[in-house]
């Protein structure tokens, strides 16, 4: 995944863990460790998260780079809604959307949550 597609995922899981209005601190990690692979400071970071949180437009811009790892990085995504061992229906909401954006059937959605 180059440079690009890693801030891509990056906006994307800020999007999914901002879905039911509330970052919990196994989700924050797990935006952290995504920051860091692609170099994100810390205020980019809780910029995304804001936008996500009260921006439509910003949530709607996203994964729009997928291309050919689009299964791969909804897989990615649900783990990381999957974090704080629940899944809210927003968040839920949120995967099919970019689930259908990129292109993947939702049931990559359901299995990879475990449905």
């Amino acid at each position: 995944m180059d440079t690009m597609q890693q801030v891509e995922l990056l906006r994307a899981a800020c999007c999914i863990v901002a879905a039911d209005g509330e970052v919990t601190p196994n989700e924050q990690t797990a935006i952290d460790r995504l920051a860091d692979r692609c170099g994100a400071g810390a205020a980019s970071v809780r910029a995304m998260l804001d936008l996500a949180a009260s921006d439509p437009k910003f949530v709607d811009r996203q994964l729009k780079l997928v291309g050919a790892d689009g299964e791969k990085i909804i897989r990615m995504l649900c783990k990381i809604a999957m974090i704080d061992g629940k899944v809210a229906p927003e968040e839920r909401e949120m995967l099919d959307r970019f689930a259908d954006k990129a292109g993947v059937d939702r049931a990559v959605v359901v299995r990879s949550l475990g449905g």
